[in-house]
């Protein structure tokens, strides 16, 4: 039973981390400045704006003002470097980056946001195309 055990341990220390360190934060924090995480925020809040300026339509532009240059973009990608960390290792990340200063890598940079612009109203109009059809089907079986 003992030999069982450190050849339990000896496997786990050997292969346990077989992926490599975790990211470090500054690394994953690199990344998502080099892929404008940072600006997700600000283009999410841009989106939903208009709907909470029709639920507020008493407040001024001053306060809408005031209120946009308090958001801390900052506080979203802390929330963002643990969850890379935890799928990303150090090295991971590295090679993602030397891959985003490539040519490609920078065309992609390039047109990423509005790639997933595009891809989020496809998306979308699937999602309404599906409901649709399970509603019909539903209405037709029952």
């Amino acid at each position: 039973m003992r030999i069982i055990l450190i050849i339990a341990f000896v496997t786990i220390m050997l292969f346990g981390n077989a992926r490599g360190q975790n990211a470090s934060s500054e690394s994953v924090r690199n990344l998502l400045h080099m892929i404008n995480a940072n600006d997700v925020g600000q283009q999410m809040l841009e989106q939903i704006l208009p709907s909470l300026k029709a639920m507020l339509p008493e407040a001024t532009e001053k306060f809408w003002k005031e209120f946009q240059d308090g958001i801390d973009t900052d506080q979203l990608l802390n929330q963002l470097i643990p969850i890379y960390q935890k799928y990303l290792s150090e090295k991971d990340v590295n090679d993602i980056i030397k891959f985003y200063l490539t040519p490609a890598g920078k065309v992609l940079l390039e047109h990423q946001p509005s790639i997933m612009k595009e891809s989020l109203g496809v998306s979308q109009q699937w999602g309404e195309n599906i409901s649709r059809a399970i509603i019909l089907k539903y209405e037709e079986k029952y």
